[in-house]
């Protein structure tokens, strides 16, 4: 494997080696589980949540390594419905509905959630406003009312 060429701006950013989200194991941690593109966006999501939520980072739109990680739990399902929210924009508004439809196919209740507002990604909301609270209100409540925030706080729902 060779080191990525620094002329070549794309090849700088592509992820190499394991397709193995960060964190993927949170998605049976009993707690509500955000999927997020990417690692800073997991952590700014796990920073303001404390202990209450997770976030798994897929390390770009790819997420072939999350379906291999749910074949190999044989498809179990998680506690509460994973919170997709990938970047808002083409790339993962178009992955975030593929993968709402792959995860279908396995029964993985799944809903696709934008919680970084107009921001590009919930680490960029974190850092303009060095809170995602006021954007995911009720983030906590999930746990105890994933009913209520399903109609107030999602745009997709799916298997719930």
């Amino acid at each position: 494997m060779s080191i990525p060429d620094a002329a070549n701006k794309e090849s700088i950013y592509r992820k190499i080696g394991s397709n193995v989200p960060f964190n993927v194991s949170a998605i049976y941690n009993n707690n509500p589980t955000f999927i997020v593109e990417g690692v800073f966006d997991a952590m700014s999501i796990e920073m303001e949540a404390g202990n209450q939520e997770k976030a798994v980072a897929l390390g770009g739109t790819d997420f072939s390594g999350l379906l291999e990680y749910l074949d190999r739990n044989n498809n179990k399902k998680p506690d509460y419905p994973l919170l997709i929210s990938l970047d808002n924009d083409e790339e993962g508004i178009s992955a975030a509905n593929s993968l709402l439809t792959e995860l279908n196919k396995r029964n993985i209740p799944a809903i696709i959630c934008n919680i970084s507002d107009d921001f590009k990604s919930p680490n960029e909301l974190f850092v303009a406003s060095a809170s995602l609270s006021f954007s995911f209100k009720n983030l906590s409540d999930l746990k105890t009312n994933i009913a209520e925030q399903r109609k107030n706080s999602c745009s997709t729902i799916n298997n719930g």
